[in-house]
């Protein structure tokens, strides 16, 4: 399932860069998809889990490269702005967390 992921200036000034469970993309990503009690964000994937103490790992979505250079630049402390993308998140890892 395709999910768009709206990252706001929100998102950036509350935002903790280098936590993978804290970041902006992370606000942003658990924000549009409240079904996951567990995410994490590395700089080019996001994994996800069936437990908030991410110990029951579910699968992963590549980010594009938008996002990476995004969370790239963030974690330097490099200046970045709003912006939106699209997630693609598997199919058998929604169907994990709706049954």
């Amino acid at each position: 399932m395709i999910v768009k992921i709206d990252v706001l200036q929100d998102d950036i000034d509350d935002g903790e860069p280098r936590n993978a469970c804290a970041c902006a993309a992370w606000l942003a990503i658990t924000r549009a998809l409240p079904q996951f009690p567990g995410i994490s964000v590395g700089t080019w994937h996001v994994s996800y889990y069936a437990d908030a103490e991410l110990s029951r790992y579910l699968g992963e979505s590549e980010l594009p490269g938008i996002a990476q250079d995004f969370i790239g630049a963030a974690d330097m402390a490099a200046p970045v702005r709003p912006f939106s993308f699209e997630l693609d998140v598997p199919d058998d890892v929604l169907a994990a967390v709706s049954a």
